[in-house]
């Protein structure tokens, strides 16, 4: 007879709002300076990133291998804000599932705003600054998650004129996953078809936490 592990037996769930760019019209705050890390960046900023989000030198190192990049806010010299932009497909731990951005269009992920500085609206400023830099390089969409009760980050995403797309309810029993996804009340009908053609089954995490069922990157949080 084999033993099945608590982890299995147990029914997990979990739920994160998926949010697009409105407009791509916005006003940064003069309070910090917006750098961007890509592969090959200084190797000292690389330490200090990953200084900043409690990661590895490493683990930032194999983002930057994978094409992702970091956007960075500087309030003086300190690094006070960070996300990460990824064209390439992602995997959100809440939901057990990777996210494949559209075509032509981006992903923010893995968000933070060290405590010391948060009540700035840094972090819509760094939304913001994401959505030019993508714009000015002929990008189309911007995408971000984030948890359903995550009220700080979803304030800051609003405040970076972001709108709701729909919420996606992602369920696990066994080996078994299902997801739903709702459209968000007077979301484009294209845009919950294109959020549920990006919503894909990824490879099974286990853990033994509620909300967080693998390690992967985590959505936006502040």
């Amino acid at each position: 007879m084999v033993a099945l592990s608590r982890n299995l037996l147990e029914p997990r769930w979990a739920a994160v709002i998926f949010w697009t760019m409105r407009s791509s019209h916005h006003l940064l705050s003069p309070a910090c300076a917006v750098d961007c890390l890509e592969i090959g960046g200084p190797a000292d900023l690389v330490l200090a990133v990953a200084r900043s989000t409690g990661r590895t030198a490493t683990e930032v190192e194999e983002r930057l291998l994978r094409g992702a990049r970091c956007l960075i806010a500087r309030v003086g010299d300190d690094i006070a804000s960070v996300c990460w932009l990824s064209r390439s497909p992602e995997w959100l731990q809440e939901i057990n599932c990777v996210f494949h951005p559209p075509e032509g269009d981006l992903y923010i992920w893995d968000c933070l705003t060290r405590p010391l500085f948060r009540g700035r609206h840094l972090y819509p400023t760094l939304l913001a600054a994401a959505a030019d830099r993508w714009c000015r390089d002929g990008g189309r969409g911007l995408w971000i998650a984030t948890r359903w009760d995550n009220w700080r980050s979803a304030r800051g995403i609003t405040r970076a004129r972001f709108r709701p797309v729909g919420m996606v309810i992602g369920a696990r029993w066994l080996l078994m996953r299902r997801w739903w996804i709702l459209g968000a009340p007077g979301a484009p009908a294209h845009l919950v078809r294109t959020l549920k053609q990006a919503i894909q089954a990824g490879p099974m995490h286990l853990s033994s936490s509620l909300d967080q069922w693998g390690g992967g990157p985590r959505s936006a949080w502040r």
